[in-house]
């Protein structure tokens, strides 16, 4: 997302063509390199991204370049689109996907920001098997009244085996709701 806002927002902001930035996302995932080049993934004929690098390419990269992390001067951090949302800090963490959609559908139903006691969905951090977690909707805005009360149920699975398990249960739940 931020590339699409680098290319068309951040363009105007210094005045520069978006089809003069260069966008380099850095990921920790291997899908992100085939989805950048996904015919969607761009505006008027320009990219939204024009390279990806994983995690791993990056500190291969900075290994090879002899950066000594340790030894260099503390500097001042940019925010070129003023500071982040706490969804956006930890989306690239494990989970993080699946926090962020979460906290994004509380916002935009109940119109505030997920307490801070419920910050962190505790339930589904992990590396191992299938996390579910449960987060009560409570003073919807008026638009969404209807959803008052629902609880938001959650599924992460790690790895396609568990992903598995979670398909299979949705089929036995679906099935028991028809």
């Amino acid at each position: 997302m931020f590339s699409a806002l680098a290319k068309a927002y951040y363009s105007k902001k210094i005045n520069k063509k978006p089809k003069d930035i260069i966008v380099v996302s850095i990921m920790p995932c291997t899908a992100k390199k085939f989805e950048s080049q996904r015919p969607e993934m761009n505006v008027n004929g320009i990219k939204d991204v024009d390279y990806v690098l994983t995690t791993r390419e990056l500190a291969k990269i900075i290994k090879q370049a002899g950066i000594d992390f340790n030894s260099l001067e503390d500097g001042e951090m940019d925010s070129p689109l003023g500071i982040s949302s706490g969804a956006a800090d930890i989306f690239a963490n494990t989970v993080g996907i699946m926090e962020a959609a979460v906290r994004t559908v509380y916002e935009r139903v109940t119109g505030r920001e997920l307490p801070l006691e419920k910050l962190h969905i505790n339930p589904i951090i992990g590396l191992s098997g299938v996390k579910k977690a449960e987060l009560k909707i409570e003073n919807t805005l008026p638009q969404y009244s209807f959803l008052e009360g629902v609880v938001l149920k959650v599924g992460v699975a790690h790895g396609l085996k568990n992903a598995r398990k979670i398909i299979e249960l949705v089929k036995k739940v679906k099935s028991f709701i028809s």
